[in-house]
Protein backbone atom coordinates (compact mmCIF):
# COMPACT_ATOMS: atom_id res chain seq x y z
CA UNK A 1 0.00 0.00 0.00
CA UNK A 2 1.31 3.44 -0.97
CA UNK A 3 -0.34 6.26 -0.16
CA UNK A 4 1.17 9.81 -2.14
CA UNK A 5 0.52 13.26 -0.18
CA UNK A 6 2.06 16.50 -1.72
CA UNK A 7 2.83 18.85 0.61
CA UNK A 8 1.98 23.35 0.15
CA UNK A 9 5.05 23.51 -1.55
CA UNK A 10 4.42 21.06 -3.68
CA UNK A 11 6.84 18.40 -2.77
CA UNK A 12 5.55 14.88 -2.93
CA UNK A 13 5.68 12.46 0.62
CA UNK A 14 5.49 8.85 -0.22
CA UNK A 15 4.42 6.33 2.47
CA UNK A 16 5.07 2.79 0.74
CA UNK A 17 4.17 0.77 3.56
CA UNK A 18 4.93 -2.35 2.29
CA UNK A 19 9.12 -1.73 2.00
CA UNK A 20 9.02 0.13 5.36
CA UNK A 21 7.38 -2.80 7.36
CA UNK A 22 9.89 -5.18 5.42
CA UNK A 23 12.93 -3.13 6.40
CA UNK A 24 11.68 -3.32 10.03
CA UNK A 25 11.29 -6.88 9.98
CA UNK A 26 14.62 -7.63 8.53
CA UNK A 27 16.42 -5.04 11.51
CA UNK A 28 14.28 -7.37 14.13
CA UNK A 29 15.44 -10.94 12.72
CA UNK A 30 18.85 -9.56 12.33
CA UNK A 31 19.11 -8.90 16.18
CA UNK A 32 16.82 -11.78 17.08
CA UNK A 33 20.04 -14.28 15.75
CA UNK A 34 22.80 -13.47 18.68
CA UNK A 35 19.78 -13.78 21.23
CA UNK A 36 18.82 -17.18 19.70
CA UNK A 37 22.29 -18.09 19.57
CA UNK A 38 23.16 -17.28 23.31
CA UNK A 39 20.62 -19.32 24.01
CA UNK A 40 21.41 -22.69 21.99
CA UNK A 41 25.30 -22.10 23.80
CA UNK A 42 24.30 -21.82 27.58
CA UNK A 43 21.82 -24.97 27.01
CA UNK A 44 24.55 -26.66 25.36
CA UNK A 45 26.72 -25.78 28.45
CA UNK A 46 24.32 -27.22 30.75
CA UNK A 47 22.84 -30.10 29.06
CA UNK A 48 24.81 -33.61 30.24
CA UNK A 49 26.95 -35.16 28.34
CA UNK A 50 26.91 -38.89 28.69
CA UNK A 51 30.02 -40.88 28.83
CA UNK A 52 29.09 -44.41 26.50
CA UNK A 53 29.66 -44.28 22.85
CA UNK A 54 28.36 -47.63 21.20
CA UNK A 55 26.77 -48.77 18.37
CA UNK A 56 22.94 -50.30 18.10
CA UNK A 57 22.05 -52.94 19.85
CA UNK A 58 23.04 -56.12 18.27
CA UNK A 59 21.22 -58.80 20.85
CA UNK A 60 17.93 -58.44 22.63
CA UNK A 61 15.02 -57.57 22.28
CA UNK A 62 15.74 -54.37 20.18
CA UNK A 63 18.53 -55.50 18.20
CA UNK A 64 19.65 -53.26 15.17
CA UNK A 65 17.27 -50.70 16.42
CA UNK A 66 19.11 -47.70 15.42
CA UNK A 67 18.00 -45.39 18.70
CA UNK A 68 19.68 -47.96 21.28
CA UNK A 69 22.29 -46.14 19.54
CA UNK A 70 24.47 -44.00 21.87
CA UNK A 71 27.11 -41.34 20.96
CA UNK A 72 28.68 -38.77 23.99
CA UNK A 73 27.84 -35.26 23.74
CA UNK A 74 25.05 -36.43 21.00
CA UNK A 75 22.17 -34.24 23.09
CA UNK A 76 24.80 -31.29 23.29
CA UNK A 77 25.27 -31.20 19.45
CA UNK A 78 21.47 -31.57 19.13
CA UNK A 79 21.00 -28.24 20.53
CA UNK A 80 20.85 -25.99 17.11
CA UNK A 81 19.28 -22.53 15.67
CA UNK A 82 17.28 -22.25 13.15
CA UNK A 83 15.90 -20.12 10.67
CA UNK A 84 12.14 -20.48 9.58
CA UNK A 85 11.33 -18.53 6.82
CA UNK A 86 7.83 -16.94 6.25
CA UNK A 87 6.23 -17.90 3.51
CA UNK A 88 3.62 -14.77 3.02
CA UNK A 89 5.94 -12.30 3.85
CA UNK A 90 5.33 -11.89 7.84
CA UNK A 91 8.04 -11.84 9.81
CA UNK A 92 11.17 -14.35 9.56
CA UNK A 93 11.51 -16.03 13.27
CA UNK A 94 14.63 -18.00 14.95
CA UNK A 95 13.76 -21.13 17.33
CA UNK A 96 16.48 -22.57 19.21
CA UNK A 97 15.67 -26.56 18.77
CA UNK A 98 17.07 -29.84 20.50
CA UNK A 99 16.52 -33.33 19.86
CA UNK A 100 17.27 -33.62 16.25
CA UNK A 101 19.26 -36.22 15.21
CA UNK A 102 22.62 -36.11 15.06
CA UNK A 103 24.33 -38.67 12.21
CA UNK A 104 22.19 -41.74 13.11
CA UNK A 105 21.74 -40.86 16.86
CA UNK A 106 18.24 -39.87 17.83
CA UNK A 107 18.17 -37.36 21.08
CA UNK A 108 14.30 -38.38 21.98
CA UNK A 109 15.91 -38.53 25.74
CA UNK A 110 15.79 -34.85 25.94
CA UNK A 111 12.70 -34.52 27.39
CA UNK A 112 12.90 -37.26 29.81
CA UNK A 113 16.27 -35.47 31.19
CA UNK A 114 14.61 -31.80 30.93
CA UNK A 115 11.25 -32.88 32.90
CA UNK A 116 12.47 -35.90 34.56
CA UNK A 117 9.89 -39.17 35.40
CA UNK A 118 7.99 -39.60 37.30
CA UNK A 119 7.77 -43.28 39.92
CA UNK A 120 5.98 -45.88 39.26
CA UNK A 121 2.72 -46.38 41.58
CA UNK A 122 2.25 -50.44 43.11
CA UNK A 123 3.33 -52.81 40.85
CA UNK A 124 5.48 -50.37 38.47
CA UNK A 125 7.52 -49.18 41.60
CA UNK A 126 10.44 -52.04 40.64
CA UNK A 127 10.38 -51.69 36.65
CA UNK A 128 9.85 -47.72 36.85
CA UNK A 129 12.19 -46.26 39.52
CA UNK A 130 11.82 -43.10 37.96
CA UNK A 131 14.29 -40.27 37.04
CA UNK A 132 14.74 -36.98 38.52
CA UNK A 133 14.91 -33.82 36.19
CA UNK A 134 18.07 -32.11 35.06
CA UNK A 135 16.64 -28.98 33.32
CA UNK A 136 19.26 -27.14 30.98
CA UNK A 137 16.80 -25.38 28.31
CA UNK A 138 14.83 -23.63 30.69
CA UNK A 139 17.75 -22.38 32.47
CA UNK A 140 18.98 -21.15 29.43
CA UNK A 141 16.30 -19.30 28.45
CA UNK A 142 15.58 -17.68 31.92
CA UNK A 143 19.08 -16.54 31.64
CA UNK A 144 18.92 -14.85 28.53
CA UNK A 145 15.64 -13.45 29.74
CA UNK A 146 17.21 -11.54 32.55
CA UNK A 147 20.43 -10.59 30.06
CA UNK A 148 17.61 -9.23 26.97
CA UNK A 149 18.68 -5.46 27.56
CA UNK A 150 22.01 -6.20 26.61
CA UNK A 151 20.89 -6.77 23.13
CA UNK A 152 21.03 -3.26 21.40
CA UNK A 153 19.11 -2.32 18.95
CA UNK A 154 20.67 0.60 16.58
CA UNK A 155 19.17 2.77 14.15
CA UNK A 156 20.45 2.19 10.73
CA UNK A 157 20.60 4.02 7.47
CA UNK A 158 18.15 3.00 5.24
Amino acid sequence: MAINYRTSRGNRIVWEEDRVIGKVNREVVKHMRPFAQKIRDDARALAPKGRVTRGASKTGKHAGKSWTARQAGALRKSIKVKRLKSRFGGTDRYIVTVGDRVGNIDCYYWKYIEFGIEKGRGKQKASRPGFPHKPFMIPAVKKQITNFDEIEFRRTAW
